[in-house]
């Protein structure tokens, strides 16, 4: 929420396109199996690996923009991992998706 404009911020109003589903997709797909470490309680659920494991984002992702002015997506508990990692969030890098933002007021 953009409490100064009065505007509630869309994971679709902050992109040009719709490109940057796939792109933030897989990225995430990446990430999510670089991070997987068994022995550390670390398991996420990636499709096809596992049937019903994250595919890719929607336009109704939850999200926020951090302090430092990133884009990071939330996933709720048991979503993308087991309960016992709780909320999972990562931040993606903004020259990831740079060029395919509509602007860089909230996003930098």
């Amino acid at each position: 929420i953009d409490t100064a404009r009065g505007l509630v911020l869309t994971l679709p109003g902050l992109f040009r396109d719709d490109a940057y589903v796939e792109r933030i997709s897989d990225y995430l797909r990446e990430e999510m199996i670089a991070r997987t470490a068994p022995e550390e309680g670390i398991i996420y659920f990636v499709a096809p690996q596992d049937e019903y494991g994250f595919d890719g984002i929607t336009a109704d992702q939850e999200f926020y923009v951090n302090a430092d002015h990133h884009l990071v997506i939330v996933f709720d508990e048991y979503e993308v991992a087991p309960g016992s990692m709780g909320v999972v969030e990562f931040e993606i890098p903004t020259e990831l998706i740079a060029a395919a933002l509509v602007g860089d007021e909230y996003i930098h």
